[in-house]
């Protein structure tokens, strides 16, 4: 039954489907391409590449997290109140005092 509907037949072999070896090839990362990084920005490259190891990926992703990241409880009840009196105090700078000049005479 050629065309009713879930009797096909099902797939035919070797049709469709990803060829093995296809697709992209992956390039070699050489010290080139990280010469004159910082290091924030060389374990970025890391975590984002495509050529490393998964395991060195996510080691490089957990040690530049901390730096890209800021924790929850770093700044507490107490440093934003530092810093809201900080920023309130900024606003209100004080006017220079008068200059007094003796007039002689």
């Amino acid at each position: 039954m050629a065309g009713a509907k879930g009797r096909s037949g099902g797939p035919r072999p070797n049709s469709g489907g990803a060829r093995p070896n296809s697709g992209p090839k992956p390039r070699e990362v050489t010290l080139a391409d990280t010469e004159g990084l910082d290091p924030l920005s060389f374990l970025l490259f890391v975590q984002n590449s495509g050529d490393v190891p998964a395991d060195l990926r996510i080691r490089a992703a957990t040690a530049a997290a901390q730096y890209v990241h800021a924790k929850k409880g770093e700044d507490g009840k107490k440093g934003k109140d530092a810093v809201a009196a900080k920023n309130a105090a900024s606003k209100l700078i004080p006017l220079a005092p008068p200059r007094l000049v003796a007039k002689a005479g």
